[in-house]
Parts: C-alpha cells; structure tokens; sequence
C-alpha cells in the first residue's frame, strides 16, 4: 500500500532569528556576570534567537467590569498614616450612590467608573484580573501616558517603545519584540527626566504585547503603575526645566489617565453624571 500525500498540505512552521530579549542582543547579563561570566542562557550567548513566525492572535475582547464586591475586595489592609482607609471608604460610597442599590454587591460597574472614582492604580489591577483580557486591552489604557512623555522629551528608548507598542496594539503586523529584561532603571522622585522615560519604556515593554493575559495574582500591576507613573514624572520634569508648575503638570496628567482609562472602558453607573465636581 502506498501512502500518497500532497506536500503542500503539510503546514510547516516558519522561524527567523531576532535580536536576544532577555539579553538585549549582547550575549551576556551583566546582573549574572558571576555565573559563566554573564553568559545568557536564553541564546546560549550567540546574541540571537529563532521564533516562529505566526499571525497575530486574534484580539479577545471580554466585558470590562468588574462587582462591588470585587471593588470592595479592595479595600486598605494597612493604613499607616490613617489616611488610606477614609479616602477608600469615601470613594465607595460614591460608587454605591452612583448605582443606586447599596445591597446589591453583585451589582456591576465598569472599569471606567473605578478609574473615575479610584483612579487608575486600582482600576488597572481589576482590570489585569478580568479572566481573558487581552495584552491589547491593558495596553492602549496606558500606552497614551507613554506616548505623552515622548512627545515631551527626547528619549531614544522611550520613543521606540511607544512607536512598537502602538503597532501591536493597534495593527496586525509582525512586530520585533520589545527588549525584556529585567527592569533595570528604577528612578526615584529625584531623578532626572531621561532616567523617568528609561524606566517608562522599560515597564511598557514588559506590557506592551499579544494574546491572553495569565490568571497568575496581580499580572502586571505594579508594571503598569511604572508605565504611569514615570510617564507622569517626565512631563513634571520638564515642567520644572520650563519654569512651569510641575504640581500642574502632574494634576492633568492625572487627569488624562483617568481619562485614558475610560476611552478603553466607557463610563457606565457614571455616564451622564459626571461634572466638574466629581473629577
């Protein structure tokens, strides 16, 4: 018996060779320098790696909402300054008036209305533990934070990163991977604005992606308050060597990403009533 096949049938998989993300195309970790002389595993020290070549996974699109209880899950377990607890408790009772049905803690609400009243550090952590949410989705919420901090600045890292993440979030071309490493700048409040936008690219290229996020506790969370967070340093920054008020700078910033968080989930117990008094 003969067996007659059509090679054409046969799907072979596709690689091509890009630059090491784990090492940034060096070859060697320097935080590992004690181990081989540094030599990163992830190439085998040759600077490269194979990857297939696949099409994009399709978006997966799931509802943006969490409960009440899971908003109140939330709440403070330490209050060290005995200011975190009060702020929270005011909050919810904005987001309980705001649905009418204090009762109900099944009752829904949307990302967007948790950003509004939270902001967004708590909004993003609910929004990472929806069961199937996409890199996308997680990214456009912080990605414009990023964008603005590049447009103020001249940050070599910082711009490629948006301009990569904006085409995976937004086309389905076939991206060179962002450089993942582990996060090496961490700048603090007295940091320069070029060290702020180091570290801002370095977390979003952590985030920035394709496909369906892991059920792992708390994916991303504090990622995507560096993202965030540094954005909103650079644009201080800068106020500051422009002789501009970096406190302003850093009130709309803040508002923007709020904002930003509710153009991926629209307002929802809050539509309709939002004012100038509730922001």
């Amino acid at each position: 018996m003969v067996l007659i096949f059509d090679p054409k049938a046969i799907q072979i998989t596709k690689f091509k060779k890009v630059k090491c993300t784990r090492c940034n195309g060096t070859g060697r970790v320097r935080k590992y320098k004690h181990i081989e002389n540094g030599k990163c595993f992830a190439c085998n020290g040759t600077r490269w790696v194979s990857i297939a070549i696949e099409p994009p996974p399709a978006l997966n699109e799931v509802p943006l909402s969490v409960t009440l209880q899971q908003v109140k899950n939330e709440w403070p377990q330490h209050d060290s300054f005995g200011t975190s607890v009060p702020r929270f408790k005011a909050n919810f009772e904005k987001l309980l008036a705001a649905v009418g049905r204090r009762d109900d803690m099944a009752a829904t609400v949307s990302i967007g209305d948790v950003g509004w009243v939270f902001g967004n550090g708590i909004a993003h952590k609910l929004a990472l533990n929806i069961p199937g949410v996409d890199f996308r989705t997680i990214t456009r919420m912080i990605l414009p934070a990023a964008e603005r901090a590049a447009a103020a600045i001249n940050e070599p890292s910082l711009s490629h990163a948006v301009a990569v993440a904006r085409k995976l979030v937004d086309t389905n071309e076939e991206v060179e991977p962002l450089h993942r490493a582990h996060i090496r700048n961490f700048a603090g409040h007295r940091d320069t604005a070029e060290s702020h936008a180091k570290a801002c690219a370095e977390a979003l290229a952590v985030v920035a992606g394709r496909g369906v996020i892991g059920s792992y506790p708390n994916p991303l969370m504090f990622e995507c308050l560096w993202v965030t967070g540094h954005a909103s340093s650079v644009l201080q920054e800068m106020a500051r060597r422009q002789s501009a008020d970096p406190s302003e700078a850093a009130r709309l910033e803040g508002q923007r990403q709020m904002e930003d968080v509710c153009a991926v989930s629209p307002l929802h117990v809050f539509a309709g009533k939002v004012d100038d008094s509730t922001a």
